[in-house]
Order: C-alpha cells, then structure tokens, then sequence
C-alpha cells in the first residue's frame, strides 16, 4: 500500500507566490464591491424605491459576493493558467473515484456534526448563537426572498467560499510551501504534513474572517474547524466536489436542525424541497462549470494519496 503522504507529481507545483497577493485582492474585492454596489444604489434610489431596495437587500448582495468569489479567480486562472490547466489544478475535474470522494465526505460530515453537538452542549454562547443567525436571516417576507436565502445559504455560499479558500488560497499556499521545501530542504512526508498544516490553517483563518456578526462570533471555533476539515477532503481527493458538498451538506443539515424556529413563505414542503435538492444543485453547478471551462487530463491529489 502507498505511503498516505507523498508527492505524485511536481509537475503540478506552479503556480507561483504572487498568485496568494492577486488571491487576497480578489477575496477584498468581492467582499468591498457588492457593500460600495449598495451604497451607491441607496444614494441613487432618492425617491426611485426600486434601486433604494435593491440596495438595501442584503440577501442579493450576498449572491453577487459569492459570485465574485467564483467568478474573479476563474477569469485570473484562465488568462494565467490556460483553460486546460485550469480546470485540473483547482480540482474542478479529476480527483479521487466518486465511491471514495462521498465515504471522505460522509465521515468529514458526521465528525464535524459531532464535535458541533459536543461543542454547543459545553459553550450555550455557540448553542445559542445558532437561534441569533436564523432569526438574523429575516424568513416570511415572502416566497422569492426565501429562496433567494435558502440557496445563498445551502448552494453560493459553499460553492463561493470553497472555490476561493480552497480552490484557489490553499491550493497556492500548498504550492508555494511545497515547493519552497522541495527546493531547500527535500520531499518528505515531513514536508508535505507541514506545507497541508500550513496552508490549511491559513486558508482556514481567511475563510473565518468571511464570517462575524447576528451570531456568528460566538461560532467562530467551528467555523474555523469546518475549514479545516474542507482543506483536508479537498488534499486527500483532489477534487473541490468534495469539500462544496461537505460545506452544503453542514449548512442544509444547521437549517433543518433550526427548522422549528424558521417560518418560511416556502411553506414546509418548500422549506426540505429546498435544503434536499441544494447538494445536488452544487454537484450540478460544478460539473457545469468543468464543462464550461473544459476538461482536462486528470490531476494527481495535492501532495496526498488515499
């Protein structure tokens, strides 16, 4: 059997430091734009309520974020890596067999749940932070601004936020990092540990700092731990299909834990119809964005083997 860690291909370590600069501009960007977006139409609005609305509507916001989030890195990746690369070195195609990417998956999934339920019954500050982000979310004001909500929460929010953490930061700072100590030192399992720990904690760190506020501050930990855990399944599998639909999974599974304290325009049938099918959506939107980019060899796993 092969050793877990060990590097298959150096050919795949290119992309270079300066690709983490351009990465955090792209992260403050999406985060700046949709506020300054809003800002403006407020103050065009006047007495036009349509634009002061729209403005004001914090959920379309957070859609045009995410989408930034996706949308910068591609455009980035396309002109410095060429279509063909792309799609493998972000693990938009290739990666761990579909049998062995859902079992990662599944135990990444039932540890974190875990560890939230053991974490919440010893802090009730994260139990009841979890009330304070629903309630924050503003459900029953009607139909469409539901789900506009519920599929910013269960499909842009992990398909954003894990192509630009870890699609993007921790695939470079895995790079960078690997092949600094390929360079200096040499290639051992040592090596590879520390540059997965590295970029996972780092990557992880950003991808908290996306968070805060109406709760969320008192979950921090967990948020940190969720990110973590995405690093880890995308570097085992090699696929960003794995750490988008752990992500999906974990937040369809916190609304219907929370599904006692949402009243929905959706009604119920609406509300689980929703967070059924939002997995399957992000699955879906990822294999048309590999289509759409184009398909390429398959890529070895980021230093790691299962």
């Amino acid at each position: 059997m092969r050793r877990f860690f060990e590097v298959t291909s150096l050919d795949h370590l290119h992309w270079r430091w300066w690709y983490l600069l351009v990465a955090l501009v792209f992260l403050q960007a999406a985060v700046v734009l949709p506020t300054a977006l809003a800002a403006g139409l407020s103050a065009l609005g006047g007495e036009r309520n349509a634009l002061a609305s729209l403005g004001s509507s914090g959920h379309w916001l957070s859609l045009l974020q995410f989408s930034l989030f996706v949308a910068l890195p591609l455009l980035f990746l396309l002109i410095a890596r060429g279509r063909g690369r792309l799609a493998k070195e972000t693990g938009i195609s290739g990666g761990s067999r579909r049998s062995s990417l859902v079992a990662f998956v599944l135990i990444a999934f039932i540890a974190f749940e875990a560890f939230v339920f053991l974490y919440e019954a010893l802090s009730p500050d994260a139990h009841a932070a979890s009330g304070k982000v629903v309630a924050s979310l503003g459900f029953g004001e009607s139909w469409l601004r539901d789900l506009i909500v519920f599929l910013t929460i269960t499909v842009a929010a992990p398909l954003g936020e894990e192509f630009i953490c870890r699609g993007f930061l921790f695939r470079g700072i895995y790079d960078v990092l690997l092949s600094l100590f390929v360079r200096r030192v040499r290639a051992s399992s040592a090596t590879r540990v520390a540059s997965l720990v590295i970029a996972s904690a780092a990557s992880s760190f950003l991808f908290t700092s996306l968070h805060g506020g109406d709760g969320q501050d008192d979950q921090l930990v967990l948020i940190f731990l969720l990110g973590v855990l995405a690093s880890v399944l995308y570097a085992i599998t090699g696929s960003l299909f794995a750490p988008v639909l752990f992500h999906s999974l974990n937040n369809c599974f916190s609304l219907l834990l929370s599904a006692g304290e949402i009243t929905t325009a959706l009604g119920g049938v609406g509300f689980f119809l929703v967070v059924a099918i939002s997995p399957l959506l992000c699955v879906g939107l990822l294999v048309f964005l590999r289509r759409a980019v184009g398909r390429s060899t398959p890529s070895s796993r980021l230093g790691v083997t299962s």
